[in-house]
This record gives structure tokens, sequence and C-alpha cells, in this order.
């Protein structure tokens, strides 16, 4: 299989309740990222909260090659609202 630039396929999910377990996991996903990334040099790494304990890490176009750049995309339907 060949792969050509820029590649954007990589999209990691990742979810947790623990906060250093999933900072860990988050820490190694962008670092992952950031190496397949540097494979081209035109993509950078995008960062999304996507709910309270999950996030994407994925290969993005927007970003600049060589920046990590976090975003939110929280949707009302996510939040959860204690009684």
């Amino acid at each position: 299989m060949t792969i050509s630039p820029p590649f954007t396929g990589l999209n990691l999910e990742l979810a947790g309740t623990e906060a250093k377990t999933l900072r860990a996991e988050l820490d190694e996903a962008i670092t992952f990222a950031g190496r397949v990334a540097s494979k081209w040099g035109t993509c950078g790494v995008l960062v999304t909260r996507l709910d309270y304990g999950r996030f994407t890490v994925a290969i993005s176009p927007d970003v600049p090659y060589g920046i990590t750049c976090e975003a939110q995309n929280w949707s009302s339907d996510n939040i959860e609202i204690p009684a």
C-alpha cells in the first residue's frame, strides 16, 4: 500500500475517566501523530475535545506543520447535567 502526502488518515479517539491516565494517553497519541505528520512536513496535529473525557488526535492539513492545535467540539447532546 502506498500513502501519498498529505496523509490525513490518522484519527485516534481516546476516552477515560482518570485524568492522569488520560493525560498520559493523550501525550503518547500526540507524539505518535507528530511523528507520522513529520514524514511529509505538510500537516500538523489537531487535538479535539469531544466531551469531558473524550478526545480525538488527528493529522490535519488545516494545522501548519510542526504545530499542535487544540479545539473543542462539544454538543449539548453530550453534556449530562446532574439532577
